[in-house]
């Protein structure tokens, strides 16, 4: 349980960075970004900076190094090409919280951010549960195996986990990356205050039906396409929804979904 809910925070920590790498070639000014990004890309960085520091010291890191190429990141926000740190997001704590989270999505403009995601997890296949609280419910989990030998985790408690951990994951990601589009594309309507997302993101479905790919837009009954092979299908759905910036979400027999893309940020 340990490892697994590691790999959810590593997954939303390098994908952050990925976007601030997409943000840091905006075509506005970064006094133009929102307030609370500025702050998370400055004075944020450097508080997570000396923590992470003194972690790394600990282990035999090079403090100083880390400091300085954090140093150059928080600097080039004032002059120079633009270069987001990757420490603006998910590094204030030895762990990402599930107020770490809104924290990053209220940065990057999104209001209700645990609402927006599990609706729309929902609207991918996932069901309708709140997943503030299964994010919360997994790291108490991941707490208690770490503290306590003898705390007892079930099969189904992996099972559980690996379906609500990709739901947190899609989510965070579809919203996160259109967002830093948005950013990237200096959008006045979105620079103008934190907007709700999810409802603009359209999905396009690739349904295992039959020992098939049924290729589907999102309340269409009829298929657009249907493959026999998952990469053809993968790359024909992807293809397609790149002109209108939908996210294509690949789902078992069960209608749960298994994989995405973001044709926001790839």
């Amino acid at each position: 349980m340990v490892v697994a809910f590691t790999s959810l925070e590593d997954f939303l920590r390098n994908r952050s960075a990925e976007l601030l790498d997409h943000i840091s070639r905006t075509v506005v000014q970064f006094s133009t970004l929102p307030k609370s990004l500025q702050s998370s890309a400055t004075i944020g960085a450097f508080r997570s900076t000396i923590l992470q520091a003194s972690l790394a010291s600990k282990v035999g890191g090079d403090p100083v190094a880390l400091v300085q190429k954090v140093a150059e990141a928080v600097a080039s926000t004032g002059t120079g090409a633009l270069q987001l740190s990757h420490y603006t997001f998910g590094y204030s704590g030895s762990n990402v919280t599930a107020d770490e989270v809104s924290s990053i999505m209220g940065a990057l403009h999104i209001a209700d951010p645990w609402g927006e995601m599990s609706d729309l997890a929902a609207r991918c296949g996932f069901g309708g549960f709140p997943l503030r609280q299964a994010y919360e419910t997994l790291q108490r989990n991941r707490n208690n195996a770490a503290h306590d030998v003898r705390a007892s985790i079930q099969p189904s408690d992996l099972t559980s986990f690996s379906n609500d951990a990709l739901a947190i994951a899609m989510s965070f990601d579809l919203l996160a990356s259109r967002a830093a589009r948005l950013l990237n594309e200096g959008d006045v309507n979105f620079l103008s205050g934190k907007t709700k997302l999810q409802a603009s993101i359209g999905l396009r479905f690739i349904n295992l039906t039959g020992g098939k790919f049924s290729e589907k837009k999102e309340g269409s009954g009829r298929a657009v396409k249907v493959s026999d092979n998952i990469d053809v299908a993968w790359k024909l759905a992807i293809s397609r929804a790149v002109s209108s910036r939908e996210a294509v979400v690949r789902r078992n027999a069960m209608g749960v979904p298994v994989d995405w893309r973001s044709t926001d940020v790839q």
